[in-house]
C-alpha cells in the first residue's frame, strides 16, 4: 500500500528556531527576495532568518511534490545546497525524507513531511546558567593594576 502524498511541509529553521508550515499545492522557492508568492509557487523569504549573512542566494532552492515524494532542486545557487551534508548538483532532483537536513549556504533547515515533529515534544523550558566569574583575587588584580602609558612600555617617553 503506498503512502498518501504529503499536503504540506514543515520547515524548522535552526538559526532562528522557527517553524514554517507551507502547503505543497504549488512549488516552494526558498531564497531571500521579499516578493511573496509567485504565480508558479510559494516564495519563502529567508532574509529575516539571517539568510544574507549565511549565504542564501535570492533564488536558492526549490521544493516540489513529485510522485508522492518531496523533491529538492538547487537552483544554481552561488554557495550551494546540501542535503544531509551531501552537496546537491544544480538542477538535479533529490528526494527529501522526513527529518532530513537541508543547508542553503550555511543556513540549516530541517524538513518534515508529517506532523510528527520530534522537537515539539520538549516539555522543559530552556534554562540559562550563570557564567562563572574569575576568582576574586584575580578580579581585584585586574581592577587595581595601574595602567602604564604606551610610551612607558615602548621606551619612547618624552623627557620634557
Amino acid at each position: 500500500m503506498s503512502k498518501p502524498p504529503p499536503n504540506r511541509v514543515h520547515l524548522y529553521i535552526l538559526s532562528t528556531r522557527q517553524q514554517l508550515t507551507v502547503p505543497l499545492d504549488k512549488t516552494i522557492i526558498l531564497g531571500r527576495l521579499p516578493d511573496g508568492d509567485h504565480a508558479d509557487g510559494h516564495y519563502i523569504d529567508l532574509t529575516n532568518h539571517f539568510g544574507h549573512q549565511l549565504g542564501v542566494s535570492r533564488r536558492h532552492l526549490m521544493l516540489t511534490l513529485s510522485e508522492n515524494e518531496v523533491m529538492a532542486f538547487d537552483l544554481s545557487s552561488h554557495n550551494g545546497s546540501f542535503i544531509n551534508e551531501e552537496r546537491m548538483s544544480a538542477d538535479t532532483g533529490y528526494i527529501v525524507n522526513d527529518g532530513d537536513e537541508i543547508k542553503l549556504g550555511s543556513l540549516c533547515i530541517r524538513v518534515y513531511n508529517t506532523d510528527n515533529i520530534p522537537y515539539k515534544k520538549q516539555t522543559q523550558p530552556f534554562r540559562s546558567t550563570s557564567l562563572a566569574y574569575p576568582d576574586p583575587s584575580i578580579r581585584e588584580t585586574l581592577e587595581t593594576r595601574p595602567l602604564r602609558a604606551y610610551e612607558e612600555v615602548n621606551g619612547t617617553a618624552s623627557n620634557d
